[in-house]
């Protein structure tokens, strides 16, 4: 059996989206995040850029979690739920970043490994 929490959460998320201007907002918010997400993939446009819409997406996305939890409908009810979660979402995050990061960061430079022993000898002594 789930835990009350969870069955309050259940009924609360329903009732804040049928909210009409809650719907709205919420709407509203998902569609500049994913559209700064797509535009993130295809921009030709330099780093700055690029970082901007980063934070915006992020931005966007974590509003739609406070929109939530600032409706009248759910109120506490879903930071109640958040707080208990943010450690676990955390510690998660470090283990994705730590395992993940590198590569993606690495693919994102188009980095390639060389067989050249000379210059590997270079690079770790410089």
């Amino acid at each position: 059996m789930f835990p009350p929490i969870l069955t309050n959460l259940a009924k609360c998320i329903p009732a804040c989206i049928t909210s009409p201007p809650v719907l709205y907002i919420l709407i509203a918010i998902a569609m500049v995040g994913c559209l700064s997400f797509f535009t993130i993939r295809f921009a030709t446009t330099g780093a700055k850029t690029k970082l901007g819409l980063i934070y915006l997406h992020i931005t966007s996305f974590t509003s739609l979690i406070v929109i939530l939890s600032i409706a009248m409908v759910c109120g506490m009810l879903l930071m109640n739920v958040l707080i208990l979660a943010i450690p676990f979402i955390l510690f998660i995050g470090m283990i994705t970043t730590y395992l993940v990061g590198p590569k993606l960061y690495l693919s994102s430079l188009k980095a390639q490994e060389t067989i050249d022993n000379k210059l590997n000898k270079w690079v770790s002594k410089y």
